[in-house]
């Protein structure tokens, strides 16, 4: 090697620049304000690599707006007051944890701490509150009266087993421009003054938690006239005599899961109104409760003359498959009556992993006519025993297509079915996709726009 040859010095994380710098600690907070567990924080641990570091992230207030603090604890406290200086004007994500049991005597202590977090309450955004611990209403009775100008979303979590908070009142001072309300096993103190301006609202509940109080949906229902997203669990609604008007909503989704034995499903899809609902989910409803709702020959009360995608997912075991007495409608029944007539622009299904997914594309997907319902978009998951019986139902589905002449859908098929055949040597037109895109639509940090 020539005397002269200068060789170029490695380059380490300490030469990045320091765009860079803060674009990996944004990265770094990206899923961390809809996890509800604690996790590391990325912009605190880089600002204590090297001065270089410190300085550069300091020097982004954005990265310091995200901040989860627990009552209890001295230096969570100073490290949120060091969050509402370094992030200076930028709109505040908070989590606040409740961890422990709040003793009698530690009520003037906890409402003098949760005092030095409401003086900023004007730059709060968003805020979640996560009762992991017994006296969680103490917590909440704090924020009762209290206004809250500019928060946008709100989720209450009672995270605690077989935990019941009662009616949870919550800024009755208001929250004008509040729009997303997520509350996971609490139930909510009516009226509620702020619900107006609510586009998005989430009753979720445990599946093991059956035993609280139920929420009177209608009453909150009436108080929100602009919502375009609901989550429901059904165990929040005491009767199914009640009727739900929701003109709005876009987009609905269901959990079944947890209902009992003799639950009835088509009454209580019969109880909703939704005229402008686009999209809708479903989750933990059996294979032959769905061909049943597709081919009956209609609903009392409900229509969805809007509905362009329903989507069915079943996130746990299934143990009807080994009930014999369950039966689907035949060829001649299935033509005689077809599907889809509750949903007159349906472009889009989806079946993930539901029991019996196979009979449903052969008793839905597959025309038995030369007239029959189109559907653009078929998104399939089996479970696993069932994949070979649904790779049969596609090629037969394919082929009745071609025998009337009438154009395919566009198949979503998971990899279990991808690497069965070769779907192009059929003329099929597919895409491999990841079915947990799809039940995350049920996990709690759904993410919502």
């Amino acid at each position: 090697m020539s005397g002269s040859q200068t060789i170029p010095a490695p380059h380490t994380i300490f030469s990045l620049p320091n765009e860079l710098l803060e674009a990996i600690a944004a990265a770094g907070q990206k899923d961390r304000a809809s996890d509800y567990l604690p996790s590391q924080k990325s912009e605190w641990v880089l600002s204590h690599v090297s001065q270089r570091f410190r300085a550069a992230l300091l020097s982004s207030p954005a990265l310091w707006s995200i901040v989860d603090v627990a009552l209890h604890s001295k230096g969570s406290l100073a490290i949120l007051e060091l969050y509402f200086e370094r992030s200076r004007a930028c709109p505040i994500t908070l989590t606040l944890q409740h961890v422990r049991p709040i003793e009698y005597e530690e009520n003037d202590l906890i409402a003098e701490r949760l005092g030095r977090i409401t003086r900023h309450l004007d730059r709060i955004w968003e805020l979640k509150i996560e009762v992991n611990a017994w006296q969680g209403e103490v917590l909440l009775s704090l924020f009762s009266d209290l206004v809250a100008p500019n928060l946008r979303r709100l989720e209450v979590l009672d995270l605690l087993d077989r935990y019941d908070l009662g009616p949870v009142e919550i800024f009755s001072g208001g929250a004008p421009k509040l729009r997303y309300l997520r509350i996971y096993d609490v139930t909510l103190q009516l009226p509620v003054p702020w619900a107006a301006s609510l586009t998005c609202l989430e009753l979720r509940r445990d599946r093991e938690g059956l035993d609280r109080h139920s929420q009177n949906l209608t009453g909150i229902l009436a108080q929100c006239p602009s919502l375009v997203y609901m989550y429901l669990d059904f165990s929040f609604i005491a009767s199914w005599e009640q009727r739900f008007h929701m003109p709005s909503l876009k987009c609905l989704d269901l959990m079944v899961n947890g209902t009992p034995d003799d639950f009835d499903f088509l009454h209580a899809i019969d109880s909703f109104a939704t005229p402008s609902l686009t999209d809708l989910a479903i989750n933990g409803v059996h294979g032959d409760q769905i061909c049943e709702l597709f081919t009956s020959n209609g609903l009392p009360h409900a229509s969805f003359p809007a509905l362009k995608s329903i989507s069915f997912v079943d996130s746990g075991p299934c143990r009807c498959q080994t009930q014999n007495e369950i039966t689907f409608p035949d060829t001649a029944t299935i033509a005689a009556s077809p599907p889809l007539r509750l949903f007159p622009v349906l472009s889009s299904l989806s079946l993930i992993n539901v029991c019996f997914g196979s009979n449903l594309v052969q008793s839905i997907v597959t025309p038995h006519a030369d007239v029959w319902p189109t559907l653009t978009a078929v998104t399939l998951s089996p479970k696993t025993i069932d994949a070979e019986s649904m790779d049969s139902a596609i090629l037969a589905a394919m082929n009745s297509y071609r025998e009337r002449g009438l154009p395919h859908p566009r198949y979503r098929i998971c990899p279990s079915l991808v690497c069965l055949r070769n779907w192009d040597e059929f003329g099929l037109d597919t895409e491999e996709f990841n079915p947990s895109d799809r039940r995350r639509l049920f996990y709690l940090d759904r993410p919502i726009a």
